[in-house]
């Protein structure tokens, strides 16, 4: 497995993942009509703006025969002080899952949004997703819940926080 820096080669990769993991990970817990519903075509135009935009850490870890198998990104919010981050998705298909490729990706992402000036770093969850386990596994505390609605439902959303980048994983 090898992770590196996203690039525009990567946008198809990246949609694939996206939409499979989604497909994947959250089975019964948004609607299926709306899963059913995404396409790697429409994820694509989404991660083309993504990928171009500067602000943006994405990250892509390929298999052993070069194919995409999951990515990670995040950022920082410039607008606050001191300056704090979001990993804003980490997905992986489910066969790579439980390899420490996510711990390897989070320590990663964190390292470069601690170079650019981040002090703490945030992440929202699915309250039903599998996910929390693994934020709480890498030390992040629970800060807050909300809530998102996706195709009609509400679903309870977490607040997951790191007060210190510097991962001790």
């Amino acid at each position: 497995m090898h992770i590196r820096a996203a690039c525009k080669n990567d946008i198809e990769g990246i949609a694939k993942v996206h939409v499979d993991s989604w497909q994947e990970t959250y089975k019964g817990i948004i609607p299926d009509q709306f899963l059913e519903s995404l396409t790697y075509e429409s994820r694509e135009k989404g991660w083309k703006e993504l990928v171009a935009d500067p602000s943006q850490d994405i990250l892509v870890v390929e298999n052993n025969e070069g194919k995409i198998v999951g990515f990670v990104s995040g950022a920082i919010q410039e607008d606050k002080r001191p300056l704090v981050g979001e990993l804003k998705a980490i997905y992986l298909l489910k066969k790579d899952c439980g390899k420490g490729i996510g711990r390897q990706f989070v320590r990663v992402l964190f390292s470069r949004l601690k170079a650019k000036g981040c002090e703490t770093i945030y992440v929202e969850v699915l309250a039903e997703n599998d996910a929390c386990r693994f934020y709480e596994k890498l030390n992040a505390k629970w800060h807050a819940t909300t809530s998102i609605a996706i195709a009609g439902k509400l679903l309870r959303l977490y607040v997951y926080k790191w007060e210190s980048v510097d991962l001790e994983i």
